[in-house]
């Protein structure tokens, strides 16, 4: 068996709290794909009608389509889109950093082969340098 990666993909969604105005953002949402019986929401999708428990998120998929997702599901899948470049480059710079340090603390405990050390400093130095333009960038 392979492994394989989730590609990243902006969805978006809203968390049920149990107030049909929650569901603005999908404007065809209440007349296409749910309905509210017995204060109890029921999402149509396309493996067919799901219930969709409060606090539950309804995102809007990739085709268009609508499903109930688990918060605790939701939250290990999901990040929140970066609303502007500035905020992206900001967790560009972040991750970056986080990525440069790991990579000091293996060169300095010696957790990698000598004759991988080389090709690494040459890797941190690149890494630092791109670091470096990310962070003149945020604050111009």
């Amino acid at each position: 068996m392979s492994e394989w990666k989730k590609k990243p993909v902006v969805i978006e969604a809203v968390q049920w709290k149990g107030d049909l105005k929650d569901l603005t953002p999908f404007p065809d949402s209440e007349t296409r794909t749910t309905e509210l019986r017995e204060g109890e929401l029921y999402i149509q999708t396309l493996e067919g009608e799901m219930h969709c428990s409060l606090n539950d998120f309804i995102i809007r998929g990739v085709n268009g389509e609508y499903y109930p997702c688990k918060p605790d599901i939701f939250e290990m899948t999901y990040d929140k889109a970066p609303k502007d470049w500035r905020e992206r480059l900001q967790i560009e710079h972040d991750e970056l950093g986080d990525k440069c340090d790991k990579l000091v603390n293996a060169l300095a405990n010696h957790d990698v082969p000598e004759d991988q050390r080389p090709m690494l400093s040459i890797q941190f130095n690149t890494m630092h340098a791109y670091l470096q333009i990310l962070k003149l960038r945020l604050d111009s």
